[in-house]
């Protein structure tokens, strides 16, 4: 069994309040082990740079864990 180098737990984003929010990520959760390589892919507007900037550090969840 392989470390986990990476893993997320209930990862939402949200932007904004009330009626305009906008959730970029709502609760995602995986795992990527040590040498494992993955790709995002998605449709344009799927939260796929918020994602990356999340495990970049750039950003902060509204909640969850990295």
């Amino acid at each position: 069994m392989s470390a986990q180098a990476l893993e997320t737990h209930s990862l939402p984003m949200v932007y904004g309040t009330g009626d305009t929010a906008v959730r970029a990520l709502d609760g995602a959760d995986f795992q990527v082990a040590a040498g494992q390589v993955i790709a995002l892919m998605g449709l344009s507007g799927s939260g796929k740079t918020t994602l990356l900037m999340i495990l970049g550090c750039l950003l902060h969840p509204t909640a969850g864990a990295v």
